[in-house]
């Protein structure tokens, strides 16, 4: 009886939030899922499949705010042990129909042939090919996206990155990693009518712009890229 009113104090004393001990990918087609035994990681499911990935430094992931947040208030507690089931993730051609598809070096990018509306939708589309919306990682990269964009005529790529978060702080945001590589253009990032807290890559000057996340006009012809790395 000590023992278990021992590790029902524990439990109170550590914020304890129950996880159901199913498969945490099991019915999701994308989206994430808390890691059954540990706090500073979760799962990314894409098309059923569970892929691990890792908080920054100094963060767990909450279930209910489904991002990376402060240790002192994830009230992340202790969990099972079991693993989601993993299924092949293999997009329709009725899907891959959507898209421009460009192969390079192990990396597959998908130009959308529909226009951009808003980040959260853009990133369930690129999650329907496997993907996620591509991050720009060095300036070759930068390069290789406005050649790509050039071939197509459109006005600009929407890419992965937003500071709505913490205004000026940008971050992936579906990893919370930080963005490493920028080149904004003259007077970017500039939050016109607090309202650009996305990343567009625009071809007529090979930079980027702050972007609405929400966008429900077609003035600037701007589309969205996401990218599948096959060889992770």
């Amino acid at each position: 009886m000590t023992a278990l009113k021992s590790v029902l104090l524990l439990l109170l004393m550590s914020n304890y939030v129950p996880v159901s001990c199913e498969d945490p990918c099991e019915g999701k087609t994308f989206g994430k899922a808390p890691h059954p035994s540990s706090c500073d990681k979760y799962y990314e499911c894409r098309n059923f499949i569970g892929k691990e990935r890792t908080c920054p430094s100094g963060k767990h992931y909450s279930a209910q705010s489904r991002r990376c947040i402060s240790i002192r208030e994830s009230g992340c507690g202790p969990k099972t042990t079991r693993k989601p089931t993993q299924r092949e993730c293999t997009p329709t051609q009725e899907t891959l129909d959507q898209f421009i598809t460009y192969e390079h070096n192990g990396t597959s990018y998908h130009m959308s042939k529909a226009h951009f509306i808003s980040d959260v939708e853009s990133a369930a589309s690129c999650e329907s090919v496997c993907g996620n919306l591509a991050e720009m990682e060095d300036t070759e990269e930068q390069k290789r996206v406005h050649d790509m964009l050039t071939t197509t005529g459109w006005g600009g790529f929407v890419l992965a990155g937003t500071d709505k978060y913490t205004e000026g702080k940008w971050e992936n945001g579906r990893t919370s990693k930080p963005i490493k590589h920028f080149a904004w253009c003259n007077g970017e990032p500039n939050n016109k009518l607090n309202n650009e807290h996305c990343i567009c890559f625009i071809r007529s000057h090979a930079c980027m712009w702050d972007f609405p996340c929400v966008r429900n006009d077609t003035l600037y012809n701007i589309h969205y890229l996401c990218e599948v790395k096959n060889k992770d």
